[in-house]
């Protein structure tokens, strides 16, 4: 019982840290399209 008592918060931070670095790179990527498309146009 008081390994899963640790493991539903360590699933919990990784699922969260997963998600704010996909967040992250989206962010990255659509800054890149948008110098991208500045310096082409």
């Amino acid at each position: 019982m008081h390994t899963n008592d640790f493991q539903m918060p360590n699933e919990a931070l990784k699922a969260a840290f997963l998600g704010s670095k996909q967040k992250i790179h989206q962010e990255i990527i659509s800054t890149v399209n948008f110098l991208l498309n500045l310096l082409l146009s």
